[in-house]
């Protein structure tokens, strides 16, 4: 894209990116237009010429976050000729926070999570993109529990391969967090996911 439309679009980003960093630093009761407007160094007038009120901003920043964890995932997938062990593996353990970047997005999600508490839009957009990764998982945990299943195994041990995905992506948010409060390092957090995983590997 050339012209006005480029530059649109870089300010509108440029606005949401900074908005993202204010949600991280102070909560989402920091996006005022005027806050956000010296974050991004452009008016208040400009924001909101971009996003018209509050709940629209609101919103776009939100979603800029979810774009950056679901890239941050897909980045982290291997190749096409790999095992579904590496494609769970890969998924769960992105879900990490490793690096100031990463941190800021989790702080990012974690104050949005608590204003879908109250926002039914945020809550469903945050169902809808916890559906897609369950499913994912769900497809990949099926092929790998068909993998591992030992023709010996009583009946029922890996009858529970529906459950599993739900379990892990709670395991894998759930470290993500102590990793976040600081009463993890992201080093044992692996580890754990690892751990578990290893479980359902051998059954």
């Amino acid at each position: 894209m050339r012209g006005p439309g480029k530059d649109h679009d870089a300010i509108r980003q440029t606005i949401v990116d900074a908005a993202g960093v204010l949600v991280a630093a102070e909560g989402v009761d920091a996006l005022t237009f005027r806050r956000v407007a010296t974050a991004a160094k452009v008016s208040p007038g400009r924001v909101q010429h971009y996003f018209g009120d509050r709940s629209a901003l609101v919103h776009a920043s939100f979603e800029n976050v979810q774009q950056r964890v679901r890239r941050r995932v897909a980045e982290a997938l291997p190749g096409p000729e790999t095992t579904p062990y590496d494609v769970v593996t890969a998924v769960l353990q992105a879900l990490v926070p490793r690096n100031e970047g990463e941190l800021e997005e989790q702080r990012m999600m974690a104050a949005f999570e608590g204003l879908a508490l109250t926002d039914s839009l945020l809550a469903e957009d945050l169902r809808v993109g916890h559906s897609a990764l369950v499913d994912l998982l769900n497809d990949q945990f099926g092929l790998l529990v068909e993998q591992f299943a030992r023709p010996d195994a009583p009946a029922g041990t890996f009858g529970a391969a529906g459950t599993l995905a739900p379990m892990a992506l709670a395991l894998a948010e759930g470290l993500s967090g102590q990793v976040l409060s600081g009463r993890l390092d992201a080093d044992t957090a692996s580890g754990l996911i690892n751990t578990f995983l290893a479980g359902v590997r051998h059954g």
